[in-house]
């Protein structure tokens, strides 16, 4: 069960969403200034350049990493459930051989501020097209982690008919 929204609640999103949306603004602006403060002029501005290029070069490659919701800090779990159609791999629920079936995708991670930090550990299981949809040995039981487990499962079901009607 999700938590009821209240006004608290909502003031401790919005909040934790713009200090998400603003320090990395305060972050660059801090790496272009703090030199002039430490060093002669001549090395603080190359300093400062270099430190706001750095900035941006690690924002640019951070810019596609799945985010959380914006007050999330600790450890979370994240599910991803996609189809599979391709290769000959082994159902990991009933070990017969399939060219297609469902993927679930997990990991574990380190989050702050809705950002992984660091992933703990990660990993894929594929399942056939009996297990999947009799809902036997999938791996994960709803009720194991309720409440700390994200999926994006909501279109898995109807993704997964499409596919096996096209064979």
């Amino acid at each position: 069960m999700s938590r009821p929204d209240d006004v608290l609640f909502r003031a401790r999103v919005g909040t934790f969403a713009l200090l998400r949306s603003v320090l990395p603004l305060l972050l660059l602006v801090s790496l272009l200034v703090w030199p002039m403060f430490v060093f002669d002029p001549p090395l603080a501005g190359v300093l400062g350049w270099a430190g706001l290029f750095i900035g941006l070069f690690v924002l640019w490659v951070v810019r596609d990493v799945p985010l959380y919701q914006a007050h999330t800090f600790g450890i979370e779990e994240r599910l991803d459930d996609t189809t599979f159609d391709g290769p000959r791999t082994q159902c990991v629920a009933c070990s017969t051989a399939c060219t297609q079936g469902l993927r679930r995708r997990y990991t574990r991670q380190f989050v702050c501020f809705g950002v992984p930090i660091h992933t703990l550990e990660w990993g894929a299981n594929d399942y056939c097209p009996e297990c999947t949809l009799s809902g036997d040995g999938l791996g994960v039981h709803s009720d194991a982690h309720e409440g700390n487990e994200k999926t994006n499962s909501e279109g898995t079901d109807f993704e997964f008919e499409g596919a096996s009607d096209r064979s």
